[in-house]
């Protein structure tokens, strides 16, 4: 069965009640290309109709039927014209393929074909990305079709070289085109490159939709959907540091806890259909991606009375607040731990570890501002944990930091710090040179990159 035949199938079998067309396209002539387009299958009746004309370019977000997007579908390969709301679009020829087809024999079929690089590759395998909507936790089933680059598209595309975006009194405006496509789409899509149509299909069964790691416990939060709970089967495995590995059964409920014996290394978790053996949805953490942002992690007061009991070392900062004195003593923390080997920072406590606290004005103050200074001071982007937790009564923030994948990381126009100790300091040269090695040596492996937003 070829790629257009499946999608036709499961769009036909599955109980969806209209896609969402999100796409941006440009005039030639007095027809409509497009550049980039997204549909996404839902469940829910209502889709919010929008677009923003700026004559030669066009955003359109706009609901479609069920009969719609299989007559769309169904003529995808060759040149056709259609109608998005109310504007004529033509779409070009071109074809269907799998992330892992080999690229020889696709570049032989259709020439001037541009291979997958590693972070699109990677986004599209991530089964919950789609931009900006609730529907983006649902497990989902990618299918991308690809514009043929030797047809009239790359006419199309010389009329963003080094044009000005236009200006509507009544609309938005942009410095280029770029920066008004990562307006529309969300940051992620940035990274896929135009000339292409892509469909997310969440398969709304039922879905994983919390982990959140305990002191000695995974809490697991369950949504149903369309399959029934009597037909959901849930298996687990746990690597442990220093006992046998765990796995084992588990049974459906709104929230499990499966409790922990030793150190974690591994935890995966995956729902299957128990009739077919397909599975549903998964979760798949190694040890070094605990402070990634899709795990909670959960602090009681004895993890936090230990790191009070164990003073500022080479993976614990005390901050007491972040005001205009101490914001670059808490960014040169944030880069020295990602260029080290991570650690956490807890604000609301002096340097002698007295837990003096966070009023609500600060705590919602810090949860914003936090992401923001990280944004605007460290390069490469990075993200971080953040979690509001309690001891002796009063308020903290605890700042996780994951040792960067890519570093070396830099505070903007300060320079490259590390951990020495329980001090922030300066790199050496050597030190640099280590950490620029470690970057090639990641970046051959192509280890994993995050995408959150």
């Amino acid at each position: 069965m070829s790629k257009k035949d499946e999608l036709l199938s499961i769009i036909k079998a599955e109980s969806y009640s209209r896609f969402i067309l999100k796409g941006f396209f440009v005039r030639y002539g007095d027809i409509y290309y497009p550049i980039k387009v997204c549909l996404l299958a839902i469940k829910d009746k209502e889709a919010m109709t929008r677009y923003f004309d700026y004559g030669d370019f066009l955003f359109v977000e706009d609901g479609l039927s069920i009969e719609q997007t299989i007559k769309i579908t169904q003529n995808l390969g060759e040149a056709f014209e259609c109608d998005f709301s109310s504007y004529s679009v033509r779409i070009p020829r071109g074809f269907f393929r799998a992330l892992e087809e080999d690229q020889n024999k696709i570049i032989q079929e259709h020439q001037g074909y541009v291979a997958l690089h590693d972070i699109e590759r990677q986004l599209l395998k991530e089964k919950r990305s789609y931009p900006k909507s609730n529907y983006r936790q649902w497990p989902t089933e990618v299918y991308i079709f690809y514009f043929d680059h030797q047809n009239e598209i790359n006419l199309v595309r010389s009329r963003l070289r080094d044009r000005p975006f236009p200006f509507k009194k009544e609309l938005p405006v942009f410095p280029d085109y770029y920066e008004a496509l990562e307006s529309w789409f969300g940051k992620e899509l940035r990274y896929l490159r135009g000339g292409q149509l892509i469909f997310y299909i969440p398969r709304y069964q039922a879905r994983i939709s919390e982990i959140t790691f305990a002191k000695d416990m995974f809490i697991i939060s369950l949504e149903e959907g369309s399959c029934p709970k009597r037909e959901i089967a849930i298996k687990y495995f746990i690597s442990y540091e220093n006992l046998p590995n765990d796995f084992g059964d588990l049974d459906f409920d709104k929230k499990i806890r499966v409790f922990l014996k030793d150190k974690v290394i591994k935890f995966y978790i995956v729902l299957f259909n128990a009739k077919s053996e397909l599975p549903i949805d998964y979760r798949n953490y190694n040890f070094g991606d605990m402070y990634n942002k899709d795990l909670d992690i959960e602090y009681d007061e004895e993890n936090i009375e230990h790191w009070l009991a164990e003073g500022e070392n080479e993976s614990l900062e005390y901050k007491l607040s972040i005001d205009k004195e101490n914001r670059e003593e808490f960014i040169e923390s944030i880069c020295a731990f990602l260029n080290t080997r991570g650690g956490r920072i807890i604000l609301g406590v002096d340097d002698k570890a007295n837990v003096k606290g966070l009023d609500k004005e600060e705590l919602d103050k810090y949860r914003v501002r936090i992401p923001d200074l990280v944004r605007q001071w460290i390069e490469p982007k990075t993200e971080l944990h953040i979690k509001t937790s309690e001891a002796r009564g009063k308020k903290l923030i605890i700042v996780s930091v994951q040792k960067g994948e890519n570093p070396p990381y830099n505070y903007k126009d300060h320079g490259v710090f590390v951990r020495a100790n329980a001090t922030d300091r300066i790199a050496t040269r050597e030190e640099l040179l280590q950490l620029q090695s470690q970057k090639n040596t990641q970046h051959l492996f192509n280890r994993r990159y995050y995408f959150h937003y």
